[in-house]
């Protein structure tokens, strides 16, 4: 048996192919490379939205990570008159 990370690979199949090793190698290399540059584009983008924001303000229907800012709803933004109950939900309450 041989081991390939965590999975064990029969003697005859690794036998056929001698450069499995190699493989499993690369191929775990560019998974961590792929995941280190996802992580660091985006906060690279949260940095550079943030501080685009502190410039130029815009509204947050243009931002690119919704996740982190804080929206309004439709009515917030109308200015309806009439007062909504709400739980911390955000459920209409009546």
């Amino acid at each position: 048996m041989v081991n390939l990370g965590v999975r064990r690979v029969e003697d005859d199949v690794a036998a056929k192919h001698p450069a499995l090793q190699q493989y499993a190698a690369c191929q775990s290399h560019a998974f961590m490379k792929g995941i280190g540059t996802f992580l660091a584009g985006s906060g690279a983008a949260f940095v550079v939205q943030k501080m685009a924001r502190q410039k130029l303000p815009y509204s947050p229907q243009w931002s690119l990570l919704l996740a982190a800012e804080n929206l309004t709803s439709a009515e917030d933004r109308d200015g309806a008159a009439t007062l909504v109950r709400r739980n911390r939900y955000g459920d209409v309450v009546e």
